[in-house]
């Protein structure tokens, strides 16, 4: 299957509430809101996936974008807890994602 803007269209409710969980060891609502415009700019379709063209894609500041990646401070263990509490609750059939992540050494047990 082919993902395109008609497939991301008929998702993102679903990624709106998959983002809710991943979002709240963030803190802050505007890192929250940045975070979730960032991810949904990466998995959007089109071929570039720098600040820029996702702002674009996105109609937000690219300002805003820049700042959360570059001096948002969040602990990261805390989100990777998260991301694999969420990954378990997908099950094991939807979480290659995740299995790949724990491959490559980045995740823990």
């Amino acid at each position: 299957m082919e993902w395109n803007a008609r497939l991301w269209r008929q998702s993102i409710e679903r990624f709106k509430a998959f983002m809710i969980p991943l979002t709240v060891p963030l803190g802050r609502s505007e890192r929250r809101v940045s975070a979730a415009c960032y991810v949904q700019g990466l998995l959007m379709p089109g071929q570039r996936k720098s600040i820029e063209p996702i702002a674009a894609r996105l109609g937000v500041d690219s300002q805003r974008l820049q700042q959360f990646m570059a001096d948002s401070p969040w602990e990261e263990t805390q989100l990777w807890r998260v991301i694999r509490q969420t990954g378990q609750a997908f099950g094991r059939s939807r979480s290659s994602v995740l299995r790949g992540c724990w491959q490559a050494g980045q995740l823990s047990s």
